[in-house]
């Protein structure tokens, strides 16, 4: 009799063992998926704000040769006027 006690705690361990790596296994999950929301609203933004330092890039070169033809402008103006 007492080797049923025994199988009978044994097995009612394993049982709350079981029903607690359930609740941890579901608490889990539920993280996860929150991690996987924000992962994909975090590389979104990213996609956007690489989208944003390229546009600023090629804006930035467009300003620079109009710039530099600005300057060429002012250099003509000035020579001419050197004459």
């Amino acid at each position: 009799m007492e080797a049923f006690k025994v199988l009978e705690d044994k097995v009612s361990s394993l049982v709350k063992l079981v029903e607690t790596l359930r609740v941890d296994k579901d608490k889990l999950t539920k993280e996860n998926e929150k991690i996987k929301a924000r992962y994909k609203s975090v590389e979104a933004s990213h996609s956007v704000d690489s989208k944003r330092v390229t546009d600023l890039g090629k804006e930035r070169e467009l300003t620079k040769l109009a710039v530099d033809d600005l300057i060429k402008s002012i250099n003509s103006l000035v020579e001419g006027e050197a004459l």
